[in-house]
């Protein structure tokens, strides 16, 4: 094999392993409550500021931060 055939088998085997980690990362997303999704998706999906988002939700930034806090501990126990 050539160095350009080596790396692009390298570059398929690590799209295949983002793939799988996303649908891993989506399944569990949806084992999460709906609190728990919408804080998330607004965060990283939607990139909105954590200001933003109590603006949106009409709750304090200490909730938002605290509510993202709790999704991203309770996604990580579902995926690990």
């Amino acid at each position: 094999q050539s160095e350009t055939e080596i790396k692009e088998s390298i570059n398929q085997e690590e799209s295949e392993i983002r793939e799988i980690k996303i649908k891993e990362l989506r399944s569990s997303m949806n084992l999460l409550s709906q609190a728990q999704k919408i804080i998330l998706e607004l965060f990283y999906l939607e990139n909105l500021s954590l200001k933003e988002i109590s603006e949106v939700l009409e709750i304090s930034t200490g909730t938002v931060k605290s509510r993202l806090f709790n999704a991203r501990e309770q996604l990580k126990k579902l995926i690990n």
